[in-house]
């Protein structure tokens, strides 16, 4: 199925809840599994918002990733320091964007397989 791309927006915000949710009670909550589901979880998200799209851009994994950023700053409900926002934010994108280009790769795969 292929979406707008602010549906895939919206369903790789919700497959990063559901993801830190159920796996964050399945873990336990300790702060090394916190920080290891928020990193997968923006993989995860990336990859959702690209692969659900109708064209597969690595964009979709950035404003995902900024999307998602935003949306855990804002349920924090503080910011802390400025320099760690922004180191969050960057880290955020970044996994956010690898989640996006295993999407992409994943989907040209795929259709060469079904070529052949």
């Amino acid at each position: 199925m292929k979406f707008h791309p602010v549906v895939s927006l919206i369903f790789g915000l919700i497959a990063f809840l559901i993801f830190s949710i159920i796996f964050g009670f399945v873990v336990g909550i300790t702060s090394g599994a916190i920080g290891i589901l928020y990193f997968v979880g923006f993989v995860v998200a990336g990859f959702i918002a690209t692969f659900l799209a109708k064209e597969k851009k690595v964009r979709y994994g950035i404003y995902e990733g900024v999307c998602v950023t935003i949306f855990i700053h804002f349920i924090s409900g503080s910011i802390g320091s400025l320099s760690t926002f922004i180191l969050g934010s960057v880290v955020g994108i970044l996994l956010a964007s690898i989640g996006a280009i295993l999407a992409i790769k994943i989907d040209k795969d795929s259709k060469n397989i079904v070529k052949n």
